[in-house]
């Protein structure tokens, strides 16, 4: 019988992305300027399933981890406080490592190291790349998403004036004269006393002159 209720429907969704993140970064080039907007579902699931990979351990998954490796190499004189110092220190240190990664870091840890010094750096030996190659897919996909642009239609190149005006020839339509080009540019035609006296043209008549 087909289970389909919301709880089982969420688990399929993650699961699938779970399965998207490699199949989208296999199927996108890194060097692609552009992207089709069609692939935007699968990187929008992709991108869950990055940020979820990238998680960071809390608290409580952290004690869980980090307190078996420091009591098996934990010398005989060291303190309550001490210990509690130490844990603070490799927080600090392993801040943002994701939980399952420190599972991994520790197991590790747990078999090589013989001091409490030694966890931290093997935890972080053990996953270093992991974790990087983790960040990178993140990245990736986020740059993928930055690349799925929507197509824009191109805009029409508009008619110069001379172009138009051949057209309208063409057609048997005389383009019109613009008042512009076929104004008065120099003095007026019949300039009266008023413009004379603005230009500072001085129009006394000889006779008024020789009166003078």
């Amino acid at each position: 019988m087909t289970d389909n209720s919301p709880a089982t429907a969420v688990t399929i969704a993650l699961n699938s992305a779970e399965r998207t993140l490699p199949r989208f970064l296999s199927l996108v080039s890194p060097n692609a300027r552009t992207l089709s907007p069609t692939l935007r579902p699968s990187a929008e699931l992709a991108l869950i399933e990055a940020r979820k990979q990238l998680r960071s351990a809390n608290a409580e998954q952290f004690g869980c981890a980090l307190t078996p490796c420091l009591s098996l190499v934990a010398p005989t004189g060291m303190t309550e406080a001490d210990r509690e110092d130490w844990l603070r220190a490799a927080w600090v240190t392993l801040d943002g490592i994701p939980a399952d990664l420190l599972d991994i870091g520790c197991a590790h840890a747990r078999k090589v190291c013989d001091h409490p010094a030694k966890v931290v750096p093997a935890i972080l030996t053990a996953i270093q790349d992991l974790w990087a190659k983790r960040k990178r897919d993140l990245s990736d996909v986020e740059a993928a998403l930055a690349k799925m642009v929507e197509p824009t239609e191109p805009e029409e190149p508009r008619c110069t004036p001379e172009q138009a005006r051949r057209i309208m020839l063409e057609c048997g339509i005389e383009p019109e004269v613009t008042k512009a080009s076929t104004a008065h540019r120099g003095p007026p035609i019949a300039p009266d006393a008023d413009w004379y006296a603005a230009h500072g043209i001085d129009i006394q008549s000889p006779v008024e002159e020789k009166a003078a």
